[in-house]
Formats: structure tokens, sequence, C-alpha cells
């Protein structure tokens, strides 16, 4: 099959949105829960609060997991299931991509991104983002965790395949990213999410602290592709990118 740029476009734009949809409704099912629950007032009730709000966060975190791993099964044949510029530019740095190539799937993840918010708060809400980065900005510290969440995503995808274990991919991302969910205090380890969440409503992230985030993610991007390079020198893999 002849996968032209615009047919690699259009899987990529299709698996961020959705992407997002998972992790946007993922979060507003836990909010519910945990808002139900906050009508109860009695000690064992609030207990149950912070148990819903555990166990949904796990929740969410196996739902987008399950589904980055989905989309990869489904769409990596045709676009190599990036559905994150922070992974493309892994593959750019390591020659998968071209620039132009990078530029056009960067392009086309983050309108995604933001099509699968608003999808998400559509279908939850019957209407638009009442209000679009509203959050503000992140503690410092939190910019750490960002860091290493994107590191080990994107290490899990290239040193996968460098070790000539492509198929393994939908395992090793979607492992990560359920571990990175639901363990990390922030770790978005996407560029198309941190963009794309600053349409979320109220909770999304202001577009300068999105920026910042943003940043860190490429940032860690670079990193894990010198690192990777170093472990993999020579790639074990017959169709690398």
């Amino acid at each position: 099959m002849d996968n032209t740029l615009a047919r690699r476009l259009v899987a990529e734009f299709i698996g961020t949105a959705l992407l997002l949809v998972a992790v946007v409704g993922s979060g507003r099912i836990v909010t519910a829960i945990i808002r139900l629950n906050s009508t109860k007032t009695s000690t064992t009730d609030f207990k149950s609060i912070g148990l819903a709000q555990s166990v949904d966060r796990f929740g969410g975190a196996l739902i987008v997991g399950l589904l980055l791993a989905v989309m990869v099964v489904v769409l990596g044949a045709v676009s190599g299931g990036h559905f994150n510029p922070a992974v493309s530019l892994s593959a750019f740095l390591f020659k998968g991509l071209s620039a132009a190539e990078f530029f056009s799937y960067a392009v086309a993840q983050i309108l995604g991104g933001i099509v699968g918010a608003f999808i998400a708060i559509y279908a939850a809400t019957g209407s638009a983002p009442s209000s679009i980065g509203a959050k503000g900005t992140l503690d410092p510290w939190l910019y750490v965790s960002e860091f290493v969440a994107t590191f080990v995503l994107v290490t899990a995808v290239h040193a996968t395949i460098r070790a000539g274990k492509a198929n393994f991919v939908p395992l090793a991302l979607g492992g990560w990213v359920v571990v990175m969910a639901g363990a990390f205090p922030q770790g978005l380890g996407n560029p198309a999410v941190s963009f794309g969440t600053v349409f979320s409503g109220k909770a999304g992230p202001t577009f300068v602290a999105a920026l910042v985030l943003v940043a860190v993610q490429l940032v860690a991007a670079v990193a894990s592709w010198s690192v990777t390079k170093f472990l993999y020198p020579q790639d074990a893999s017959a169709r690398a990118y």
C-alpha cells in the first residue's frame, strides 16, 4: 500500500483526536463521580470520595493507555502511529521523517488534539467549552515530572523499535501511558495533548502554560533520542519508522 503523506496525516489527525477524546473524556468521568459522592456528609462517605478518586484516576489512565495501544495497532501501518509531536521529533532525529514530514505530522497532531478536546466536551455537555485556558500555570516542580514522563514515553517507542521488536510498541507505549497517567502528578507526555487541553474548558491550562509544557516535552524528546541512540547505535528493525 502506498502510504502517501496525505493518508499518513489523516491517520495522525484521527488517532490524536481520539486520544484527546479519551484524555478529556476520562477526566470528566472522574470529576462527575467525585461530585456525585461529594453530596454525602458522613466520614465514611468522605473516605469513599478519596477511594473513588484514586480508583478512577487509574481507570482514566487505563482508558487512555488502551485507546493509544489500539490506535497504534489500527493506524500504525499507515503513519507509524505517533499521535505525538515528541515521538515524531525523535523519528525526525533518527532520520525516519524529513523536516517537512515532521512539521506536517506536528500540525496534523495538534489540530487533531484540539478537535478531539472539543468533541469530548461537546459529547459530555452538549455545548462547546465555556472558557479556554482558565487553569493557569503549573508549579515548577511539575515540569520535572513532565520531563520524565515524556522522556520515558518517547524512549519506550523508539528503543523498542531499534531493538527490533516493533510489534511490541503498542504494549510498551500503552503500558507506560497507564503508569504515567496513573502515577505521575503531571504527565501528559504529548505536545498535542498539552495544546488540546487548553480547549477543554475551565480545567485547561493557559496557552502560555501549554507552551512551557511543550518546550519541556520537546527537550525531553531530544534527550530521549540522544540516550536511545547511545544505547541502540544499530537499528535492528527492518523498517524503523
